[in-house]
C-alpha cells in the first residue's frame, strides 16, 4: 500500500484570524494536512461553519484519493463506416 493510502487527509486546526485586508467580519484560518503534506486555508464565518466547511474539505480530499476515476475511451464511427439503414 502507498503513502498516500495509508495516511487520510485530516483537520489538523481551526483558528481566529484577523479579517484580510479590504475584508470585514469573522474569519478563520484552517490547516490540513496528509502526512508532510499541508493545506492552510481562509474562510469567512463563524468556527462551527468554518469547522464544518474544512470537514467537508478533507472528506472529499479523501474520497478523490481513493476513488482513481476511470477514463471512458469512445469510439465515433465516421458516416462511411455505418451500414445503411
Amino acid at each position: 500500500m502507498t503513502t498516500a493510502l495509508l495516511n487520510p487527509y485530516r483537520l489538523v486546526s481551526v483558528q481566529s484570524v484577523r479579517a484580510p485586508s479590504g475584508a470585514a467580519g469573522v474569519w478563520h484560518r484552517y490547516e490540513i494536512e496528509q502526512g508532510v503534506n499541508r493545506i492552510v486555508g481562509y474562510r469567512h464565518g463563524g468556527f462551527d461553519s468554518v469547522t464544518t466547511a474544512a470537514e467537508a474539505i478533507v472528506i472529499q480530499l479523501n474520497e478523490r484519493r481513493l476513488h482513481q476515476r476511470g477514463r471512458v475511451h469512445i469510439a465515433i464511427q465516421s458516416n462511411k463506416s455505418r451500414a445503411p439503414r
